[in-house]
Parts: structure tokens; sequence; C-alpha cells
């Protein structure tokens, strides 16, 4: 088990996720890691997470990583 500074960043990720994944799937997890409250998730039984960016976010997240 990691764990991460709050706010986490992409690079937080990099060494956990390893050369096969995409910086996506950093950004993805950083941002989700983000939206949780801690002390709720402490208490909750849940085990099966489901985290989707809304197409705003998606074209955000474009927007801001194209090539020029």
């Amino acid at each position: 088990m990691d764990t991460f500074p709050i706010p986490c960043y992409p690079s937080d990720l990099e060494y956990i996720l390893g050369k096969n994944s995409s910086y996506r799937d950093s950004w993805t997890i950083s941002d989700w890691l983000n939206s949780i409250d801690i002390d709720k998730e402490i208490q909750n039984d849940t085990r099966e997470y489901i985290y989707l960016w809304s197409k705003e976010r998606f074209q955000e997240y474009l927007n801001d990583h194209r090539e020029e």
C-alpha cells in the first residue's frame, strides 16, 4: 500500500502505475483520490469504485495536454 499527499498529482502515481500505464491513467486516478472524503471512506464498506470523467473534464484534459 502506498500513501499520497493531498492534493495528489499525476506525477505522484507514475512510479506506482509503472511504465505501461498511460499519462491519462495518472490524471484520472489523481482526480479520483482528490475527490474522495477520506474520513467517510475510512468508515465505508465499499470495495469497488467507479470514477468517470465528465465530457467537459475529458475535453479540459485534452485541451491542456494536446501537442502543439
